[in-house]
């Protein structure tokens, strides 16, 4: 059951919450606006300079 829960929550913490500022659908936006492959989002390697 735990293992459930926290598969829940770490798949509901990969969702962007906002609107996309890149130029290209498949491109996941970092906070401080670099664009990076959606491919490399929730693969748990941070690759943005703010480690997500």
């Amino acid at each position: 059951m735990l293992l459930i829960i926290l598969l829940t929550i770490s798949a509901v913490s990969c969702l962007p919450v906002r609107e996309s500022l890149c130029q290209r659908d498949d491109e996941f936006a970092c906070n401080n606006g670099t664009c990076i492959s959606a491919e490399w989002i929730c693969d748990n390697v941070p690759d943005c300079l703010t480690g997500e």
